[in-house]
C-alpha cells in the first residue's frame, strides 16, 4: 500500500494543485464564465473522489479492519465511484465545450446526441452489471468521440476567427488540448482491454506507464494555463488601466 501511495504521489499532489490554480484563476477574472466555474469545481470533486476512492486499499492491506462494513459487499472495489464521476465529468466537458462553439446549426445536431448519451450511459451501467465490476467502457468511449467531435470543432472555429492570433492566452485551448490527447492516449487501452481476456503484465505495466505520464502531463498542463492565463490577464489590466 505504501508503495502504491508514494508512487501515485505525484499525481495527488498535481490534482490539488491543479484545482488550486484553477480557483485563483477564477478569484482573478472579474467574470470568468460558469462553464469555468465547473471546470475548477470537477476538479476539486476528482481530486476528492482520488481520495476517497482509496478506503479500498486502506481495506484490502489492513485486511478490513478499517472499512470493515465493506467486506463481502459489491463497495469492496472502487469502481462504482469512478462510473459516478465519468458521467459527472461527461456532463461538465459538453458543458463546457459547447459554450465554446459558435455554429448554432452543428451545436443544434451534436446537443442532441450529446444528451441522448446521458440516459444511455445510466441504464448501460444499471443493466449491463458493470457498475460494481469495472469501469464503464461504453462511457469512456461515447465520452471519447464527444470530446473529440466538440474539440476538434472548437479548433476548426479558431483557425477561421481572430482567436488564433492569441490562442496561447486562451483557457480553453489549454482545456481543450489536454482533454483530446488524454482521451486519444488512454481509449486504445480502453478497446483492447475489451478483447484480451488473459492478464498480461505487459500490457497492464504499459497501460500503467501511459496514465502515469498523461495524469502527470494533463494535470500540468492545466496548471501552466491556469497561471499562464491568469498571469496575462493581470498584464493586460496593467497596460490598459
Amino acid at each position: 500500500m505504501l508503495d502504491y501511495l508514494v508512487s501515485n504521489l505525484p499525481i495527488f499532489l498535481l490534482e490539488f494543485l491543479a484545482a488550486l490554480a484553477g480557483t485563483l484563476y477564477i478569484k482573478k477574472n472579474e467574470n470568468p464564465g460558469y462553464e469555468f466555474r465547473l471546470i475548477v469545481a470537477f476538479l476539486w470533486l476528482s481530486f476528492f473522489v482520488e481520495i476517497t476512492a482509496l478506503y479500498t486499499l486502506v481495506a484490502y492491506y489492513t485486511e478490513y479492519e478499517y472499512f470493515g462494513f465493506v467486506q463481502n459487499t459489491n463497495f469492496r472495489r472502487n469502481f462504482w465511484l469512478y462510473n459516478i464521476r465519468n458521467i459527472i465529468e461527461y456532463l461538465v466537458y459538453i458543458i463546457f465545450f459547447f459554450n465554446q462553439l459558435k455554429s448554432s446549426g452543428f451545436k443544434k445536431i451534436m446537443r442532441y446526441i450529446a444528451f441522448l448519451f446521458i440516459p444511455a450511459m445510466i441504464l448501460n451501467l444499471i443493466f449491463s452489471g458493470v457498475y460494481f465490476e469495472a469501469y464503464s467502457q461504453f462511457t469512456s468511449l461515447a465520452s471519447t468521440f464527444m470530446y473529440v467531435t466538440l474539440i476538434l470543432r472548437y479548433f476548426y472555429e479558431m483557425l477561421q476567427s481572430e482567436e488564433i492570433l492569441y490562442f496561447y492566452r486562451s483557457m480553453p485551448f489549454y482545456i481543450s488540448t489536454g482533454v483530446l490527447l488524454w482521451y486519444l492516449a488512454i481509449t486504445p487501452f480502453i478497446i483492447y482491454s475489451k478483447y484480451y481476456e488473459r492478464p498480461n503484465m505487459e500490457f497492464v505495466e504499459i497501460q500503467r506507464l501511459t496514465f502515469f505520464i498523461m495524469n502527470i502531463f494533463f494535470y500540468s498542463w492545466f496548471i501552466f494555463g491556469f497561471i499562464f492565463c491568469s498571469s496575462k490577464r493581470a498584464s493586460d489590466k496593467v497596460l490598459t488601466g
